[in-house]
């Protein structure tokens, strides 16, 4: 259908490895010696979280228009179950459980051809 799904989970899946390593990079990253580089270290740190968190959200945003996309291409079959469309029986397909009104009807000598033809196939 889409691609949507694929760039949605690869999003999801920097965005959670990227706030993992920001969570704890303060920990083993070399700690600035000055009071002005630790600033400077946990403003980075927090930019990059704070990035982090906007690539999850746009995963978010496209998991829910991978599900409109989806939705709207099978939605008919919600409120048609048996494959159809509004105007039609069955799906527009002609069956001896339910003939569509507008399909021709079979000649007499057709019919009788076509079952010969599979008693022959089938040995019946």
């Amino acid at each position: 259908m889409n691609s949507l799904g694929k760039w949605k989970t690869a999003l999801q899946m920097v965005a959670m490895s990227a706030m993992l390593v920001f969570r704890r990079a303060e920990g083993w990253l070399p700690v600035p010696k000055t009071a002005a580089g630790k600033a400077q270290l946990i403003s980075a740190l927090a930019t990059g979280m704070r990035a982090s968190l906007a690539l999850l959200w746009a995963g978010t945003f496209l998991a829910v228009l991978s599900l409109y996309y989806y939705m709207a291409n099978v939605w008919h079959f919600f409120l048609y179950p048996d494959g159809g469309r509004p105007g039609t029986v069955g799906g527009g397909v002609a069956s001896p459980a339910r003939p569509v009104a507008d399909a021709p009807a079979m000649p007499a000598a057709a019919v009788g051809r076509a079952r010969s033809t599979r008693r022959a196939a089938t040995g019946r």
